[in-house]
């Protein structure tokens, strides 16, 4: 969905304004080839919301985008499959877990993405027209949209109905933004020394040291989930001021897709804090909301909170952004 507009984006402050994929259930699983088709006439599932969180790295003096974790929601009764197109990946553990009732967040992805290397995450529900999103690097070494529309069985690409939503091509995924933190995951090692393999912060999820270490083997064998899900990140309250919070997928030009709006004096649970699109009156900082529905995949300015403790009243003299909210 396009926007049409942003200032439904925030409470106004008065005194300032055919391919061949290998993928992810839960655990690696095996491949499957996608053909193009036509339009069947039934109903279509919704389109799932993504959060992926991705590191900058280099990988044979080439820049790359390593994958740590991948949310996807928007899963009520449906199944769901993640893939990516021929991409090589540190051997670490994968862990699945389930942030909301809708949900599923993998973490210990590693895969990296090169140019031409896509994600394509799938949803389907018997009876009903699946959806696809395609996932790749983008010019700026982000992780951007490349695609989305409509399966239709078996596993046929499809055009989809004019009403349905779909994510803009070339729009940056929510998540990690390795442009507004470049600092490479893997450097190349010094000439005579063998690099530190990469290492997640699960002690279970070591990597494996291997001949070439700044080039990461596939996985060949299937992970197991973690016996218990993993601790839940730490949140931070903040409370919207008078009117709706108007919430999106991209915080880079308050657009994307929209989901539910936050009720005026409500307290909702934040995540991180990321700059993006500028509001009205220069603030720049948006909130990554991590209460339910919201679950990680939306993002709302934090021009429309109080940022200070407060939980009533007007808005003007507040800060533009809670500071003890960490960065994403």
């Amino acid at each position: 969905m396009i926007t049409d507009g942003v200032s439904k984006t925030m409470s106004l402050r008065s005194g300032r304004s055919a391919r061949v994929l290998c993928a992810l259930g839960g655990v690696l699983v095996g491949c499957a080839v996608w053909v193009g088709g036509s339009a069947a006439d039934e109903p279509v599932v919704g389109l799932p919301t993504v959060h992926v969180v991705t590191r900058a790295i280099t990988f044979h003096h080439r820049r790359a985008l390593l994958v740590k974790s991948i949310a996807v929601g928007n899963l009520k009764g449906v199944a769901l499959r993640v893939s990516c197109d021929r991409c090589r990946r540190y051997s670490t553990r994968i862990h699945q877990t389930h942030p909301a009732p809708a949900t599923k967040r993998f973490s210990g992805v590693s895969w990296i993405i090169l140019l031409g290397r896509d994600i394509q995450i799938t949803v389907r529900r018997p009876g009903e027209t699946g959806r696809f999103l395609l996932l790749g690097a983008g010019a700026h070494n982000t992780l951007v949209f490349k695609a989305s529309g409509c399966l239709s069985a078996p596993a046929r690409r499809v055009s989809c109905p004019r009403a349905a939503p779909a994510a803009p091509a070339g729009s940056t995924v929510p998540g990690g933004n390795p442009a507004a933190t470049p600092k490479l995951e893997s450097p190349l090692a010094p000439v005579g020394k063998e690099e530190e393999p990469i290492k997640t912060k699960s002690p279970e999820a070591k990597s494996t040291p291997t001949a070439t270490p700044s080039e990461p083997s596939p996985s060949t064998s299937t992970p197991s989930p973690a016996p218990t899900p993993a601790p839940e990140p730490t949140t931070y309250s903040e409370t919207s001021g008078p009117g709706p919070v108007h919430t999106w997928t991209d915080y880079s030009d308050a657009g994307g897709t929209e989901g539910p709006s936050i009720p005026d004096n409500t307290t909702v649970q934040i995540a991180c804090k990321v700059t993006g699109f500028a509001v009205e009156d220069g603030n720049t900082w948006w909130y990554r909301i991590a209460s339910s529905p919201w679950s990680d995949a939306y993002y709302a300015s934090a021009d429309a909170f109080y940022n200070n403790g407060q939980t009533s009243g007007s808005l003007k003299g507040t800060p533009f952004v809670d500071s003890n909210v960490p960065n994403c």
